[in-house]
């Protein structure tokens, strides 16, 4: 038995019935669930509906669609109507009835369609996205790299400051990037530069 979701569209092979020439009788194809609901594919001898492949000569399958059929949960069964010419019966057509279950049933949970892996492409965008997330981490490393020299250059002045004199009280980073010491009375200028991670005043 095959399990398909009941709001699935369905694409099934029927077995016809043919005369003796090889040709298709007219028929009616009922496939339900339950005696609600049916949902019909046919052909008149001219007309298909519902019929994806061509009626043929000596050919006694047909695929038949299931095209938001609307039947409801439940074994799926066909009623097979066949109009054969006989003149015995009334109108000259004798109809021939065939019932029986076409081993689907429709469920509303899991399927024999269930399960299948898929797997998502990685686009453009998304390599887009890992690319400046990336970035971002780099930039977070360089900054916090930064930092820590920062930390460095401030521990090395406030040495260099104490190593220069005793009148200095403070050190001080003024607009022009320059670094300042500040004296008791005054503000007295100088430059340092980093050597070897020291801070070194420039004389």
């Amino acid at each position: 038995m095959i399990t398909k979701h009941y709001k699935s569209d369905i694409e099934i092979p029927v077995k016809i019935l043919l005369d003796e020439n090889g040709d298709a009788y007219p028929f009616k194809l009922s496939f339900g669930t339950n005696v609600n609901k049916q949902y019909i594919a046919s052909w008149d001898g001219t007309t298909k509906v519902n019929i994806i492949s061509e009626i043929e000569n000596g050919n006694d399958i047909v695929q038949v669609k299931l095209d938001k059929h609307g039947l409801g949960l439940g074994e799926l069964m066909l009623e097979s109507t066949y109009y054969l010419t006989n003149a015995d019966f009334i109108g000259g057509v004798k109809h021939q009835v065939f019932k029986g279950s076409t081993e689907v049933t429709l469920v509303d949970n899991k399927t024999d369609e269930s399960g299948i892996e898929v797997i998502v492409p990685v686009t453009n965008d998304t390599t887009t996205i890992i690319q400046a997330v990336d970035l971002a981490t780099n930039a977070a490393n360089l900054a916090n790299t930064a930092a820590s020299n920062a930390d460095l250059a401030a521990a090395n002045a406030n040495n260099a400051c104490d190593s220069l004199s005793g009148n200095f009280i403070g050190l001080e980073i003024r607009e022009d990037l320059n670094l300042w010491l500040i004296a008791p009375d005054e503000y007295e200028g100088m430059t340092f530069k980093v050597e070897n991670g020291n801070l070194v005043p420039i004389i």
